[in-house]
């Protein structure tokens, strides 16, 4: 699979989580109007975000003690590496070594309370939502429609989600922040080629960046709107270049 190619199949999945959180979002619109959910989901959005919060906190300590490790086995190695051998030097990196463990004790101390807040905000963030679906199925036979769509999408949106991690895997990681970047800023970053025209801007790109494109070898842009562009039929055309293709913006 061409770079453009993986790109293109994480846009599409993208793409489809976007069109499903979009439906979502507009039945939770239609649901809140009961008083009971609109308390109901104010309580789960409190919850969420409290989960979220601390999920934030034990990946900093987590990430803080797996930096004061890396440090410690550096110190250690210096230590009996056998390469520093001056009683002054030594001495200062067993105080460096001893300093290095009490911080981790300590960071792994709070760490583990990171980790139960954040299992008790999570144990409460599923109270809220029963709550919420409670709230939900009490509100009538309106509400029961609703919530079979909502259901139905939900279902859909995790085949989607773990189709999204799979497309992930198949795209390089700087081509990823790329595609993030170019998709914060214009939502979809991938562009078909449809009979030589940008299906993003609807704007034909010069014939060597198409050319370049269908040979999907680099990423190559689209010069007037930045997306990356994608030919369904990549690789179907030879490598046979020009000089015009060395002013291809490429990544």
């Amino acid at each position: 699979m061409s770079r453009s190619s993986a790109l293109y199949q994480l846009q599409r999945a993208d793409t489809e989580l976007d069109a499903q959180n979009t439906q979502i979002a507009k039945i939770d619109a239609k649901l809140a109007n009961d008083p009971v959910v609109q308390n109901a989901q104010a309580r789960h959005d409190e919850a969420q975000a409290a989960v979220a919060e601390a999920r934030r906190a034990a990946k900093h300590f987590e990430a803080e003690t797996q930096l004061l490790s890396a440090k410690i086995v550096e110190v250690d190695a210096s230590l009996y590496g056998g390469q520093v051998t001056n009683p002054r030097e030594l001495a200062d990196f067993q105080a460096d070594a001893e300093a290095l463990k009490r911080q981790k004790s300590a960071l792994e101390t709070e760490q583990l309370t990171a980790l139960e807040a954040q299992e008790v905000a999570e144990q409460r963030e599923q109270a809220a939502r029963a709550a919420l679906d409670a709230a939900e199925l009490a509100w009538g036979d309106q509400s029961r429609a609703l919530l079979e769509q909502k259901e139905a999408l939900a279902k859909i949106l995790a085949i989607n989600e773990e189709a999204r991690l799979a497309a992930v895997q198949s795209v390089r990681a700087d081509d990823l922040a790329m595609y993030d970047s170019l998709r914060g800023r214009k939502r979809i970053a991938v562009a078909l080629l449809d009979d030589g025209v940008c299906t993003g801007c609807g704007m034909a790109p010069s014939s060597s960046r198409i050319q370049a494109a269908r040979r999907g070898g680099d990423i190559v842009t689209c010069s007037n709107c930045d997306r990356i562009l994608y030919a369904e039929h990549a690789n179907a055309f030879s490598d046979g270049g020009s000089k015009e293709d060395e002013m291809i913006s490429r990544w």
